[in-house]
């Protein structure tokens, strides 16, 4: 074998590399019976309407805060030259 190993699943190439490398960004989602092909379907229903309504509640909040931080300040205020005293 002339010192080298073989690459095989788990092991080491030559270089130190793993043999077999994972993409990070793709995940395969193996639904092996019908259970958990239905309770993916339910959750995805029932999950979809609240991650709405939490996005749009962040956003309602983001909007206030923003508007609490310029309160007396007018448009020219805002367009004469930048805001001070909320930064080093």
């Amino acid at each position: 074998m002339n010192g080298k190993k073989r690459c095989e699943k788990g092991t080491f190439s030559p270089d130190g590399m793993r043999a077999e490398i994972l993409n990070p960004f793709v995940h395969k989602l193996e639904l092996d019976n019908a259970y958990d092909k239905i309770r993916t379907a339910i959750f995805t229903v029932i999950l979809l309407p609240f991650r709405v309504i939490v996005i749009c509640y962040l956003i309602v909040t983001a909007w206030f805060l923003a508007c609490v931080g310029l309160y007396g300040l007018s448009e020219d205020d805002l367009r004469k030259k930048p805001m001070t005293g909320w930064r080093r």
